[in-house]
């Protein structure tokens, strides 16, 4: 059998890290390849440099005539001048390792999946992040100048978490949720069953999923697969993570519009992974033997939702919503669904989803208040609950923020009892993101310890807070201390089961760093379960704030 040809799609606006990814890819390809570039709207100077690279490389130049930043249509548009069966996408900050091109050719050649997914490193820092966690200076400078970069493939901390144990294990089964795992980095889609599946849906304007959009629709016409040795460097530089989420929440909103279907809604609320689902599908299958009330849609009335339970008369789920003389049925569980924030009159919810793990019941109830103007449970919420020990995946997961609601326990609900139903309200939900704005902090006792211990004027802030006001006590650190912060990063934390807090994984690295650090929690006495990580630390110049101005210097 012969060995297939491959055609390159990369798309790119103004990336420095674009030059370093053709000469990788160049340098790997024969005479048969090809290589296409899709420049969407770069200015004048980097587009005429990119025109003299393309023609003294050989590399076809596409102009994209559509607005600025539709990814999906820039992908479909290289895609149509593509000559060869085996398509590649890259992103244009991707750095290949060698053999990766040749890796992808010998698996489409002889083997039957009919995409493939690389590894890619690096993906979730920017620079300064990447020197925090790493303790290597200038690494988007090594990247970008260095002939071999594989050597960040052994580093822990910059592994492709897809591929890592606790995420990734192979298997037959797991094989039919790859689509979840289908970024557009790096993978590789044979041409057919890529026009076949639809190509990209350029109807995600936004930032994010029109590559998992892809993934589910090839992952219905045959197998997806991993293959390690295409592996992809990240080229970090400087990135709004916060509007990218929030762009990604609204599209996996889109694509659960879509298709209206219970493993994309898992996947728009717990941003799950393929063992995941499954043993998801075994939670709902055994929900479907049970014989439960059903939910009654009592004086029903126009805009209202109705979530029921998964049963044995309702075994594909069913959340219903009525608008003016229509009434539209989804196969649901109710954590997720594609309406406005408060865009429903009434939400009614059936009680028996108190027998779903505490994590499901609260998502189905957080997303009710997220919706509704008024939620209501209807009948009389069971004695006893189901054991769910058998599943500490599941249990242990919560779901996503959803940018401005955070209310996963049961404790964070109200409810009241009234003549047909039980109201349910949420204070944390209620407030709306309307985060409480810190008081501005005291910065006296932090200026005498400064000059007590001529503290550096450098420090990287680790806000432990998410909070809104975060803005205004930055304002006054730098005022009162005249530093310099190199690093600003939003940290979310968790607790265990005795309610201490935990670190991140991808901190465990940070007592390494040369550079003090200034801590923002909302409470001293929150953090006392991380001092003795923070003894770990080079520096006895951390500083760590709470709102109320109190302060302690490790």
């Amino acid at each position: 059998m012969n060995i297939l040809s491959v055609s390159v799609i990369i798309i790119s606006h103004n990336s420095e890290g674009l030059f370093k990814c053709l000469l990788s890819v160049k340098k790997q390809t024969d005479e048969n390849d090809e290589i296409i570039v899709v420049d969407d709207h770069s200015s004048i100077e980097f587009r005429e440099r990119l025109t003299y690279f393309c023609r003294t490389n050989d590399i076809n130049e596409v102009l994209s005539p559509t607005i600025e930043g539709n990814r999906a249509f820039n992908r479909n548009l290289g895609a149509k001048k593509a000559k060869n069966p085996i398509l590649i996408f890259l992103d244009a900050d991707i750095v290949l390792c060698d053999n990766s091109i040749n890796s992808i050719k010998r698996a489409h050649s002889f083997r039957d999946e009919i995409a493939f997914i690389g590894t890619r490193y690096c993906v979730r820092y920017d620079p300064y992040r990447m020197f925090l966690v790493s303790g290597i200076e200038n690494l988007p400078n090594i990247i970008l100048e260095s002939n071999n970069n594989e050597f960040l493939c052994d580093l822990p901390v910059f592994k492709d978490k897809r591929y890592t144990e606790d995420l990734y294990i192979p298997g037959k089964n797991e094989q039919n949720y790859y689509w979840i795992y289908y970024f557009s980095c790096c993978f590789s889609v044979l041409k057919n069953y890529f026009w076949n599946s639809g190509g990209f849906d350029s109807s995600f304007k936004d930032w994010g999923i029109e590559d998992i959009d892809l993934g589910y629709r090839l992952s219905l016409l045959g197998k997806l697969a991993f293959i390690e040795n295409f592996k992809g460097i990240h080229v970090p530089h400087n990135r709004n993570f916060l509007r990218l989420e929030q762009e990604n929440v609204r599209n996996l909103r889109c694509m659960l519009m879509k298709y209206q279907r219970f493993d994309i809604e898992l996947t728009s609320i717990y941003r799950t992974t393929p063992v995941f689902l499954l043993e998801f599908k075994i939670l709902l299958q055994r929900m479907s033997m049970l014989h439960v009330p059903e939910l009654s849609i009592i004086d029903a009335e126009d805009n209202c939702l109705y979530i029921n339970t998964i049963s044995f008369n309702n075994p594909r789920g069913s959340v219903v919503f009525k608008r003016k003389n229509a009434e539209e049925k989804y196969e649901l569980i109710g954590l997720s669904t594609w309406f406005p924030d408060k865009s429903i009159k009434k939400v009614i919810i059936s009680s028996s989803v108190f027998l779903y793990p505490i994590s499901v019941l609260c998502g189905i109830l957080q997303e009710g208040i997220r919706v509704g103007k008024k939620v209501f449970i209807q009948g009389n919420i069971p004695k006893h609950r189901l054991d769910w020990s058998g599943f500490p995946n599941l249990t242990s997961l919560q779901p996503q923020k959803r940018n401005e609601y955070r209310a996963y326990d049961l404790m964070e609900f109200n409810f009241e009892n009234m003549d047909k139903y039980i109201h349910v309200t949420s204070d944390i939900i209620e407030m709306n993101a309307k985060t409480h704005i810190p008081q501005i902090i005291s910065i006296d006792n932090i200026k005498k310890i400064q000059q007590e211990r001529n503290l550096l004027k450098k420090y990287c802030v680790l806000d432990f807070t998410n909070n809104s006001g975060r803005r205004t006590i930055l304002t006054e650190l730098k005022k009162g201390l005249n530093i310099d912060f190199i690093g600003i990063y939003s940290v979310d934390f968790s607790m265990n089961e005795d309610y201490k807090i935990t670190i991140p994984n991808y901190l465990f690295n940070l007592f390494s760093i040369k550079t003090p650090l200034v801590i923002i929690v909302e409470k001293i006495k929150d953090f006392d379960s991380y001092n003795k990580f923070w003894q770990n630390r080079v520096h006895n110049n951390d500083i760590i704030i709470d709102y109320e101005g109190n302060i302690v210097v490790t």
